[in-house]
């Protein structure tokens, strides 16, 4: 239904994030100057200057991308249908659903017995027929068939 598709949205914003927050803390990690210190040795928020590493520029691209996914899962979440339930009665829909499901699994525990034993009884049967077969014993002509006669 409507809700199990935002579900699985949201699954694949979460996934997608994920990816942003790794991909991000890669590209930081492999293309970040060393830290740019005061003179007091303190750090500074400075971006350190120098060839290659990472730009302001980029850094904020990165940061747009996590930003619009958290926006995303914000989204989907709020598009969720509302539990107008409060706990005890959550807890008590659970449990109607576990009778539900235990009964449900009974009657399938029940029709595999079933099957079963018909499996049984056609394999008997197929036994039984194939040991006639080849427990019979041989026609006089070899079990070739005859020739035509004139």
């Amino acid at each position: 239904g409507k809700m199990a598709d935002i579900v699985t949205q949201l699954q694949d914003q979460v996934n997608h994030i994920n990816e942003l927050f790794f991909n991000c803390a890669g590209v930081l990690q492999r293309d970040a100057h060393p830290a740019v210190t005061t003179a007091s040795g303190e750090l500074s928020d400075a971006l350190p200057e120098g060839e290659g590493g990472m730009d302001a520029k980029q850094i904020q691209e990165m940061a747009a991308s996590v930003v619009a996914a958290s926006r995303s899962i914000d989204a989907l979440a709020h598009s969720l249908p509302e539990v107008d339930m409060n706990e005890s009665a959550q807890l008590a829909r659970i449990a109607a659903l576990q009778v539900e499901n235990d009964e449900v699994e009974r009657e399938l525990q029940e029709e595999l017995l079933r099957a079963d034993a018909a499996l049984a009884r056609v394999t008997a049967a197929f036994e039984a027929t194939t040991d006639r077969i080849l427990l019979s014993p041989i026609p006089p002509d070899n079990g070739k068939p005859s020739a035509p006669t004139a």
